[in-house]
């Protein structure tokens, strides 16, 4: 039959048939695989690597093979910002999931050895990031200050 694999952690593979939208295919998903839809970071066509060169985006074709990648253990990361830019670009899951997608070679944020591509952006300080979108997100690091 046409559809969609999906599968996370090693578990079983389960058939998503008819999707509308992104937020659909993640509501299904989290319905068969039988987790917390918000515990879905990102998903990963065809590999199950995190690698954000086949992160999903819109085009899903049938018979494409779906790895999700849901929340690991949490950890604090203090990083000082010695430059403009901490050298991250991330990007968000339209479901209030920020997290990185790149890291720029030399920067500060690879230097600090503790951000790693897939990481989820939980705080920032105090102030959550949940349910944020990556451009607020991107905003809020760009007025953290030099030294900060």
């Amino acid at each position: 039959s046409s559809g969609i694999n999906a599968e996370y952690g090693g578990g079983s593979t389960k058939r998503i048939n008819t999707f509308l939208s992104l937020k659909d295919l993640y509501s299904k998903l989290a319905m068969e695989l039988e987790i917390d839809i918000r515990k879905i970071m990102f998903c990963t066509l065809n590999t199950p690597k995190i690698d954000m060169r086949n992160l999903l985006s819109g085009l899903v074709v049938y018979n494409d093979f779906i790895f999700v990648h849901i929340q690991g253990q949490a950890r604090q990361v203090q990083i000082k910002k010695e430059e403009k830019a901490l050298g991250i670009t991330i990007t968000d899951n339209s479901m209030g999931c920020c997290f990185v997608k790149r890291i720029k070679p030399g920067s500060v944020a690879e230097k600090s050895g503790h951000i790693h591509v897939g990481d989820q952006l939980c705080k920032l300080g105090e102030a959550s990031l949940v349910g944020s979108r990556h451009y607020a997100v991107a905003a809020k690091l760009r007025e953290v200050p030099v030294g900060g």
